[in-house]
């Protein structure tokens, strides 16, 4: 409604400055004003937590959404009547969203998630026939697989990944360390095959990576080493 407001407000200065004697140059200033006020104040209802906290939007990070973390839900029946809710128009016949994400992994869930805390009413889409994109599961004979998700890095108390996810899902995720080291790059076959284990710690990653290579290129690992840390 308050773009409608606005847009009719902008198309009434438009005819206003055509059929008035104003001067051209006072024309193109009234014009230019009007616009920085309309952009500035839509900015500032959208994104403007962002920058001022206590002025713009809505922050949907302003307090801390953890809760103790609920019970395992291991009832599959119970699950997919959460995660496998089919679509049909007349779930939403008559119902108005502020915004309809479609897809529903990792990204489309944080953005719902996000709109979601500040008070939005969001209708989230996925063409497959159970939510979560590449965080989805499945089970075959009692077990239970993951599709796509291997490791997520950055998990330890008070990193930015785990501050946000946390906030997102009230913390009801928990995380578990993963083995050290964590991931092995091989290359090659048989005999000729070389192994590169990645650690945790980059101090210790670059002292193990060292160990595998001859001294000339040590230079060439604190420089690739030094790339990253900046990336990240």
């Amino acid at each position: 409604m308050e773009v409608v407001v606005y847009c009719l407000t902008f198309l009434v200065l438009v005819y206003y400055m055509l059929i008035s004697n104003v001067p051209l140059l006072a024309k193109l200033f009234i014009g230019v004003t009007a616009f920085i006020i309309f952009g500035l104040r839509y900015l500032h209802k959208t994104v403007g937590w962002l920058f001022y906290p206590e002025f713009g939007s809505k922050n949907p990070f302003a307090m801390d959404s953890r809760i103790p973390r609920k019970p395992y839900e291991m009832d599959h029946r119970k699950r997919d009547a959460i995660i496998k809710q089919s679509f049909t128009v007349g779930k939403v016949q008559g119902e108005s969203f502020d915004a309809v994400v479609v897809g529903s992994g990792i990204g489309g869930m944080t953005v719902a998630a996000i709109l979601s805390k500040v008070g939005k009413k969001v209708l989230v889409l996925e063409q497959h026939d159970q939510a979560g994109g590449c965080c989805h599961t499945f089970v075959d004979k009692n077990y239970e697989f993951d599709v796509g998700i291997h490791y997520i890095g950055e998990m330890d108390h008070g990193r930015y990944n785990r501050v946000l996810v946390d906030q997102l899902t009230d913390g009801q995720l928990e995380w578990a360390p993963l083995m050290n080291p964590y991931d092995r790059v091989t290359i090659g076959q048989g005999d000729d095959m070389k192994e590169y284990p990645i650690y945790h710690d980059m101090q210790r990653f670059t002292k193990e990576l060292k160990l595998l290579f001859p001294a000339e290129e040590h230079s060439a690992i604190d420089k690739y080493v030094q790339l990253v840390r900046r990336i990240f």
